[in-house]
C-alpha cells in the first residue's frame, strides 16, 4: 500500500486486454500455440518468487519511462494499422512493462527485463517464427520452436532469480539500441524474391492431360480460411496427382497464415523450405518451395506463392508487408507426392505451371 501508484498498472493492461479473445482462441485452436499460455503464467509467478528483491528495486516515479511507453504504444498502433494481431500483443506487453519504468524507476524496469522477454515468448506465432529464423540463421532447426522457447525461458528464469545485477539507463539504452540495430541488419539478410503475378484458372477442368476434380475443404481449412473464397482441386493424370489450394483474399487478413504454419497445424513435419523463381514461358513466378511429410508418412513437394495485381512472391513476410485492404490478392498452394524423387516432383509442378499459369489482363497491360 506504500506504493499506491502501482494501481495504475491495471489500466495499463488495457492494450493487452483487448487481445484476450485472440489469445484465448490461439491457445484453444492452434496446435503450435496451445502451450504459449505457460509463458504468461511463468511471467506472473516469477515476480512472486522474487518479491523481496523487486521491492528493493523500486525508486519512485521516473518520467523518462514515458519515452518507452510512447514507443510501445507506437508498436501497438502499428499492429492496429497493419492488422497484425501478434504485433498488437507485443505492443501491449511492452506498454505494461514500460509503465513499471514510469511508476517504479529504471532499476525496476531493468530488473524485470527477463520477465518481459519471457512474456514475449508467449505471443502467438512465436513458435513458428522461432523455427523460421533458426532455419534462416543456421540452416537447420536443432530444436523445435516450442522446446527452443522453453530453453530460453529456463535460462531467463535462472538469471532473474539468481543474478542481482540491474542496469543504468545508459547501459539499458545501449543494449536496446544494439538489439534494434542487429534486428535491422538481420532483416536485410533475407531478401524476398519477386516474379510476375501469375494465376491459375480454377474453373478450367482440363490442363494438358490432367483432369481436375473439385474437392471439399477439410474442417481445418475451413477454419483457417474462414471468410475467404477458398477452393481445393485435385488434378489426375495417367501416373500423376497434383493438388491445388487457391484462396482469394477477400476476408480478414488474420485468416491468412504462412503455408508452413498450416502444414504444422495438421502435424506435418516440414523438412526444408526456400524461395526460388520458376520460368513460365517468357515470364517467371516467385514461389516458396517446401518439402514436408504428412502424419501418414507421405512426403510431398509444395509450391506456395502470393499473387498481387503487379507481382508475385513466395515470401509470406513480403506479402504481409505489402497487403492493403481492397487489394486483389490470391494465395496458392500447389503440391504433389514425392514418390519417384524430388526432381521428378519438381518437373511435374513446373510442367503444370507452364500449362496452367496465366498473367491477368490488367497485369499484362501494366507490364507492356
Amino acid at each position: 500500500m506504500r506504493n499506491k501508484q502501482f494501481w495504475l498498472l491495471l489500466p495499463a493492461l488495457l492494450p493487452l486486454g483487448l487481445k484476450a479473445t485472440y489469445l484465448w482462441n490461439a491457445w484453444r485452436f492452434s496446435p503450435l500455440d496451445r502451450w504459449d499460455w505457460s509463458f504468461f503464467l511463468l511471467a506472473a509467478v516469477l515476480p512472486v518468487l522474487n518479491w523481496k528483491r523487486i521491492r528493493s528495486w523500486i525508486s519512485g516515479a521516473d518520467w523518462r519511462g514515458l519515452w518507452f511507453a510512447a514507443a510501445s504504444l507506437g508498436v501497438w498502433g502499428g499492429g492496429l494499422w497493419r492488422h497484425v494481431n501478434t504485433v498488437q500483443t507485443v505492443g501491449g506487453i511492452l506498454f505494461l512493462f514500460s509503465m513499471l519504468f514510469v511508476l517504479g524507476g529504471v532499476r525496476l524496469f531493468s530488473g524485470m527485463l527477463p520477465v518481459l522477454l519471457i512474456a514475449l515468448l508467449g505471443c502467438p506465432s512465436s513458435t513458428y517464427w522461432s523455427e523460421y529464423h533458426l532455419r534462416i540463421s543456421i540452416g537447420m532447426v536443432p530444436l523445435g520452436g516450442l522446446l527452443f522457447k522453453f530453453c530460453v525461458a529456463a535460462m531467463l528464469s535462472a538469471y532473474f532469480l539468481i543474478v542481482k545485477r540491474v542496469y543504468r539507463l545508459e547501459t539499458l539504452l545501449f543494449l536496446l539500441g544494439t538489439l534494434f540495430l542487429f534486428g535491422i541488419l538481420y532483416s536485410r539478410e533475407e531478401r524476398a524474391a519477386y516474379g510476375h503475378p501469375l494465376r491459375i484458372d480454377t474453373d478450367k477442368r482440363e490442363i494438358g492431360e490432367l483432369l481436375a476434380y473439385p474437392e471439399p475443404l477439410s474442417p481445418q481449412e475451413k477454419r483457417f480460411f474462414s471468410g475467404h473464397d477458398a477452393k481445393r482441386l485435385t488434378y489426375f493424370g495417367k501416373d500423376e496427382v497434383i493438388q491445388l489450394l487457391a484462396v482469394d483474399v477477400t476476408g480478414s487478413i488474420h485468416q491468412i497464415h504462412p503455408a508452413e504454419l498450416c502444414l504444422k497445424s495438421v502435424n506435418c513435419d516440414v523438412l526444408s523450405t526456400w524461395e526460388k523463381k520458376i520460368p513460365v514461358g517468357d515470364k517467371f513466378l516467385a514461389v516458396q518451395e517446401i518439402i514436408a511429410v504428412f502424419p501418414n508418412g507421405q512426403k510431398v513437394l509444395v509450391y506456395v506463392w502470393y499473387a498481387a495485381k503487379g507481382w508475385s512472391t513466395g515470401n509470406f513476410v513480403a506479402f504481409r508487408r505489402s497487403w492493403r485492404p481492397g487489394g486483389q490478392w490470391v494465395t496458392y498452394q500447389l503440391s504433389t507426392p514425392i514418390e519417384d524423387g524430388r526432381e521428378a516432383a519438381e518437373k511435374r509442378l513446373d510442367s503444370f505451371l507452364k500449362q496452367a499459369a496465366y498473367l491477368p489482363t490488367d497485369a499484362a497491360a501494366g507490364n507492356q
